[in-house]
């Protein structure tokens, strides 16, 4: 059985319960124990299983199989086991009509219980790498239609942005030659006005552009330690106009990486960016910019905020395109961007993120080998 499994052992003969258990923990998979039908209900609330191997008869008005719809419902892409010491015709009926994987009765072998939960394991694990295999397709195919969409917009959107930025430099000049501030200071708002917001459509051009360049690129030894300082250095003013600190920590030992530069440190800028934008609207916080070597020897970088924190709605589907944390300039990029440049150099970029306390952003980078 692989490891990182949930299996749920809802059973109220404790003794028995914890054997199952201790016998599933030394495949490694990660089980917990319900002796209650409450029980059952808030742990799978809690959680969902991958399987779940339930009592048919427990001390409670609802058996085992009253319980399994819920169950069902709950883990769509988890299995049940129903094991049984009083099998009869109408149970098993039951079982089957409820789409339970198996229906087993007592006594049985360890080895047999072990068998049939590895093999309904492994329609779990069928299931959920189709279902990855779909959602990566389905991306795939959004974003290929939009690099498509953006390369053939780009051009007649640059146009009509660079005419109108001159229009309102030479409209704010006029305004100064007027000789009348109250003019000028009404002109100059809202030029400034509409200038970010054409600074906004700029940039979300470009971010489009970002996701429709081609993926390969040529590959050069980076010094992490000089990239990160310098993008501290780069931030610091901006970070402090917004009344955050940044501290920058970086270990002794962090391996240099095989890259494009400018990539990875679109990728460090991205991430300090979300983090302060995070922090800018309570004025205080520290943002954290740190690199060392992980135990497999690759680079890690942890940027770590003491913002508001996401969601955890919002934070499975952080790196999704077109999702925000409300921002209300975010265009739901930014982390697109993040995720593809770091796989593209062999990478790996998560997040971790608590409601109030922060977030941190880890991405870890392959050792040179040059």
């Amino acid at each position: 059985m692989a490891p990182g499994f949930d299996v749920l052992v809802i059973e109220d003969n404790l003794a028995l319960a914890e054997n199952v258990a201790e016998l599933l923990e030394e495949t490694g998979a990660q089980v917990r124990i319900a002796s209650t039908v409450d029980d059952a209900r808030a742990k799978v609330r809690e959680r969902p299983f991958d399987l779940a191997i339930v009592d048919v008869r427990l001390h409670d008005e609802v058996s085992g199989i009253d319980l399994v719809p819920f169950l069902k419902e709950s883990s769509p892409d988890g299995e049940v086991i129903l094991v049984t010491g009083n099998a009869t015709l109408d149970t098993a009926i039951a079982a089957v009509r409820h789409g339970v994987f198996a229906y087993v009765q007592k006594p049985f072998q360890p080895q047999d219980l072990l068998a049939l939960a590895e093999r309904a394991l492994g329609q779990v694990r069928l299931r959920k790498e189709r279902s990855e295999l779909e959602t990566r397709a389905a991306e795939a195919e959004a974003m290929a239609a939009m690099g498509r969409l953006t390369a053939a917009l780009a051009h007649e959107i640059r146009n009509p942005l660079n005419a109108a930025m001159l229009q309102l430099e030479l409209m704010e000049r006029a305004s100064k030659k007027s000789g009348d501030p109250a003019v000028q200071k009404g002109i100059g708002d809202r030029v400034r006005l509409v200038k970010t917001d054409l600074g906004r459509l700029s940039t979300l051009l470009d971010e489009f552009l970002g996701l429709a360049r081609p993926r390969h690129f040529e590959k050069r030894r980076v010094d992490l330690v000089a990239l990160l300082a310098d993008v501290h250095a780069l931030q610091e003013p901006v970070a402090a106009y917004a009344g955050v600190t940044i501290a920058l920590e970086l270990a002794p030992d962090v391996p240099a990486i095989d890259g494009d530069e400018g990539r990875i440190k679109q990728v460090v800028l991205n991430l300090v960016t979300n983090a302060l934008d995070a922090m800018r609207p309570q004025g205080r916080g520290t943002l954290t910019i740190a690199a060392s070597r992980a135990p497999d020897g690759a680079a890690e970088l942890r940027i770590a905020d003491t913002g508001p924190g996401i969601a955890p709605e919002l934070l499975r589907d952080a790196f999704r395109a077109f999702v925000t944390s409300g921002k209300p300039r975010g265009t739901g990029l930014g982390l697109t961007i993040v995720k593809k440049l770091v796989e593209l150099h062999g990478g790996t970029v998560t997040l971790e993120s608590t409601p109030g306390t922060g977030t941190t952003a880890i991405v870890t980078l392959p050792a040179a080998t040059t």
